[in-house]
């Protein structure tokens, strides 16, 4: 015989007592049928019924009985441990399956510099639009775009190449050289004398070489005809939020995104050095499988990010 065929004359012997191992799991849990009666809400002679077909069927006794009180024996206590178990992992992923029916999970990904400057501000209202949604943010270190693709939406640094991905840009690369007022104070410059010659012996804050597709310094110092390449000794910040505040404590100079700096600028917390824009064609992609956008209600999702995302940028 196949073995299935074994499983399956295992599985034929257990169907009449699956009832009754669920109602043995009640009266055990309380050791009390009259309360487990109430709390299930069926009469305790059906309970008790339940309990005796049980026992004969297994032809071990499961309770002792005690005036009007019931004790696990030591076999019951055995099956009770095994049937507590089973039923308990049963009814969570029953449970989890019912909750992911009701409000399917969206889950979203971004670096922390969006996160912080822009995307934590209209999550809540995202949240609100989207009441059917289990909506999930997750955050990293980087923007390096092979992370993000198991997300449901993404923001990427960088256009993914693979046909199933779909990606709408938000934010055009354009890019400026940032430091505070102090910092110049304290070097005895005014912005209009930072010429590449100068910028080039002054301390730079440089952001993680792991940023997908970012201008940076060495990009920068080409374009103005100059070599330029990275010392053991550098201090490489892997958080574009915390480069920021750096550069706004006046320890050096680094590479802004003027859209995504907050209210640095504005407040003078930051100045942009004259002459040192630069763009490019990369940016910031909200990412999405294709196949996602036959659900009605994730498109209407996706639209309301993209809007709000180039209502900002």
């Amino acid at each position: 015989m196949h073995p299935y065929s074994f499983y399956m004359e295992d599985l034929r012997s257990l169907l009449p007592i699956m009832n009754a191992l669920a109602a043995f799991e009640a009266v055990a849990s309380v050791q009390s049928v009259s309360e487990a009666s109430r709390r299930l809400n069926i009469s305790q002679p059906s309970l008790s019924r339940h309990i005796k077909v049980l026992e004969e069927n297994l032809n071990t006794q499961l309770f002792d009985r005690i005036h009007s009180k019931i004790r696990l024996t030591a076999e019951g206590e055995r099956l009770f441990d095994a049937v507590q178990g089973g039923l308990s992992g049963i009814r969570q992923v029953c449970s989890d399956l019912k909750s992911q029916a009701e409000f399917p999970v969206v889950s979203i990904h971004c670096g922390y510099g969006l996160a912080h400057f822009w995307f934590l501000k209209i999550y809540p209202g995202l949240q609100q639009a989207f009441p059917d949604f289990d909506i999930q943010l997750s955050v990293s270190q980087t923007e390096t775009a092979a992370d993000r693709l198991e997300a449901d939406l993404s923001f990427v640094t960088g256009k993914p190449s693979g046909p199933d991905y779909r990606s709408d840009r938000i934010m055009q690369e354009r890019i400026v050289l940032a430091c505070s007022p102090e910092f110049l104070n304290r070097h005895g410059l005014t912005s209009d004398q930072l010429k590449p010659e100068t910028i080039c012996q002054l301390p730079l804050l440089h952001l993680g070489r792991e940023e997908y597709g970012c201008i940076w310094f060495g990009d920068w110092f080409r374009a103005h005809g100059m070599d330029f390449e990275l010392t053991p000794e550098v201090l490489l910040y892997h958080s574009y939020t915390l480069m920021i505040e750096a550069a706004s404590e006046g320890r050096g100079i680094c590479i802004a995104w003027p859209q995504l700096s907050g209210d640095h600028f504005a407040t003078g917390r930051l100045i942009s050095l004259p002459g040192t824009e630069m763009e490019s064609e990369n940016g910031y992609f909200l990412v999405s499988r294709e196949k996602q956008h036959a659900t009605e209600r994730f498109s209407a999702l996706h639209t309301f990010v993209l809007e709000k995302a180039r209502e900002m940028f």
